[in-house]
Order: structure tokens, then C-alpha cells, then sequence
């Protein structure tokens, strides 16, 4: 029983298509890497609005957006995204992951947070729940 438990758990996440939006390019480079070695296919914006032209409804599976931007912040990518598309998962990473309510960031269409320096187990956790949801 507990060998079967232990493989469901290693059972390789299905691929998603996900739109990563990071102005920082270092940071955006390493995390699309990440993804990718996951067998996810990744579109990258540097800012929300080539993030925002870029989205289209049932384009994407995930959009995981950065919170501090220049043009707009993530909370605004997500919602307008969120309000184009009510199924699509949307993850916030942030370096104030810790200090967001996450109440509060599901009723501003934020669905999972990961802190950043990226936590790529949270990311994973939140990436197999946006499995299961789809």
C-alpha cells in the first residue's frame, strides 16, 4: 500500500502551456528554464502589457505573473486576465509572498502565491493543482 502511495506522488505532472510574465530577464529566463525542464511549453512577456497581448482564452493553462512591474503591477495582469478567461489558473509570485493574505488574493483572481526567490516546490504544488483543476 504505501509503495503505491509513494508512486502517485512521483507520477510526472501532465505538460501545461504557461504564459511566465517577470520583467527582470535573468529571473525570467531561469524560471521559463525550470518549466521547461518539466515539459512545459512557456511563453514569456517582460511586462504586463506584452503579457496582456499576448493572452488569448484557452491559449494558456497557467499565467504566473510577477507582482512588481513597472507598467502594471501583477495583481492588475491577473485580474484583467482573470476577466478574459474565469478558467485559467493564475499564480503571483512575489517577495512579499509571505505578507499577502491569501483571502484576499482570491478575490483579486490571484489563485496560488509563490514567494520569491522562486520556491520551485511551491511552484510545483501549484502547478499540480492547476493539474487537477483542468
Amino acid at each position: 500500500r504505501e509503495s503505491e502511495q509513494v508512486a502517485t506522488v512521483n507520477i510526472a505532472p501532465q505538460p501545461l502551456h504557461i504564459l511566465l510574465v517577470e520583467d527582470d530577464a535573468g529571473v525570467r529566463d531561469t524560471m521559463a528554464q525550470l518549466l521547461r525542464l518539466d515539459d512545459h511549453s512557456v511563453d514569456c512577456a517582460a511586462n504586463g502589457r506584452s503579457a496582456l497581448e499576448q493572452f488569448a482564452p484557452g491559449k494558456y493553462d497557467v499565467v504566473i505573473s510577477d507582482l512588481g512591474m513597472p507598467d502594471m503591477t501583477g495583481w492588475e495582469v491577473l485580474a484583467a486576465i482573470r476577466a478574459a478567461d474565469a478558467t485559467i489558473t493564475t499564480i503571483l509570485a512575489s517577495g512579499w509572498g509571505a505578507q499577502i493574505d491569501p483571502q484576499e488574493a482570491r478575490t483579486r483572481g490571484v489563485d496560488y502565491i509563490v514567494p520569491k526567490p522562486i520556491d520551485i516546490d511551491a511552484l510545483n504544488t501549484a502547478l499540480a493543482a492547476a493539474q487537477r483543476v483542468r
